[in-house]
């Protein structure tokens, strides 16, 4: 099911309709209260082999989280928030980072030439460390870039302007860091906002891609994509490959591949939520999903899979399903019938069966199983529409060699 696979692993406002801050943490709080079990990483001894070894750990048979060593010196967190033109969600993404149970040494808001009060308002927060370029960036990597100059220290949070984090987000992301080649680790990403048909899809889409095909490349050591809207990163690490690489579109996919090439290793926490706004209509909906596919397309003109087998196979088995699959299925099922409406009813039975159970035990163990049940036509109507953008971004990207350079707001 790959253009979820693509459309997850890739990870929008108006003042008028946006939620107060504190509905909106009380809406974290009813994510991850049911079925919540702490940091669901095991703590281990200094003897353990490190996790990696995926292959020789018990836990990995089952299917279980990791387990790190505990006598390892804390580390310090910084939080990175780039932002242009954010004053209608930035206080409300500022004070979510302020209320993690993990403590947090710097949050650093990037003004980046906002034309709006997003300075102004992130400037009341005398937890904040203000940093404005004296032009925009142009980007959300340079944006990043132009922050890391400032983080002592020795772990970063990336996150979205517009996105708000579970209490406990950061801190379950942390014991991963006590392993020395952990290169990155993302969380679990969930609409902010359920309400209009798109964002109704996007939550189907979040999770089923989120709970079976990123989990499964947590499995095997393939994370596709750590993403951008919420990352953890070492600072060091990340600063010794020059920061986030500004060449694509897909800045988050392009820094994966390129620390699982070094042999780092790269994770998937699926109990550390956060909660991005995502695209309420159409012309929004489409422009962020060109780009995210166009920043896929660029990603696999500029690197090659050799030493990383498995994250390979992931990749282009997602591309391979994206763009032929339904084609496949469609025409395969019109030549045994001759019958038009039987391999759309057959499509819509394949995603019945592969999409709906994962997306429905995870929306279940959220208490959000009816709001799965009532949003999985809004999915179905947008899986043509996501269909067709990437096949156009292929067009664009790929013959007619016409590549996205600018940067196009999500919301």
């Amino acid at each position: 099911m790959i253009s979820l696979g693509l459309t997850h692993s890739l990870a929008q406002l108006s003042a008028a309709n946006r939620l107060q801050t504190t509905a909106l943490l009380s809406d974290v709080e009813i994510d991850r209260a049911p079925g919540h079990r702490g940091t669901h990483l095991r703590a281990g001894t200094t003897g353990d082999r490190p996790p990696r070894y995926r292959w020789t750990n018990w836990r990995w048979w089952l299917g279980l989280n990791p387990s790190f060593p505990t006598t390892t010196a804390p580390r310090t967190v910084a939080v990175i928030i780039p932002a242009h033109n954010e004053e209608a969600c930035i206080a409300e993404t500022i004070k979510s980072v302020l209320a993690q149970t993990a403590a947090i040494e710097q949050v650093i808001v990037v003004d980046d030439a906002s034309t709006d009060r997003t300075g102004e308002i992130a400037s009341q927060f005398p937890e904040v460390e203000l940093v404005r370029p004296t032009v925009n960036q142009g980007s959300k990597p340079r944006a990043q870039n132009y922050a890391l100059k400032f983080v002592r220290a020795d772990l970063f949070v990336t996150i979205d302007a517009d996105t708000l984090l579970a209490p406990d987000a950061i801190e379950q992301l942390l014991p991963y860091f006590s392993d020395p080649k952990t290169g990155a680790v993302c969380g679990f990403v969930i609409p902010q906002r359920v309400n209009t048909l798109f964002e109704r899809g996007r939550f189907i889409e979040y999770l089923f891609g989120c709970t079976l095909s990123k989990g499964a490349q947590n499995q095997v050591g393939a994370v596709v994509v750590a993403s951008g809207c919420f990352a953890a990163y070492p600072t060091e690490l990340v600063l010794g490959q020059g920061g986030f690489p500004p060449g694509t579109m897909a800045e988050d996919m392009d820094l994966t591949w390129r620390l699982a090439k070094k042999g780092y290793e790269v994770y998937f926490h699926d109990t550390a939520y956060c909660y991005p706004i995502d695209p309420p209509n159409l012309k929004i909906f489409v422009a962020q999903v060109d780009r995210w596919y166009r920043g896929v397309l660029q990603n696999l003109s500029t690197h090659s899979f050799r030493g990383r087998l498995r994250l390979g196979l992931f990749v282009y088995w997602y591309m391979f399903d994206a763009l032929l699959t339904p084609l496949i299925l469609f025409f395969a099922v019109y030549a045994y019938t001759g019958d038009v409406a039987l391999p759309l009813a057959v499509m819509l039975l394949h995603d019945l069966a592969i999409v709906a159970p994962p997306a429905f035990f995870k929306a279940a163990s959220i208490g959000r199983f009816w709001q799965a049940v009532v949003s999985f036509p809004a999915f179905l109507v947008l899986r043509p529409i996501n269909k067709f953008i990437l096949w156009r971004a292929m067009w664009r990207e790929w013959i007619k060699r016409d590549k996205l350079k600018h940067w196009v707001k999500g919301h």
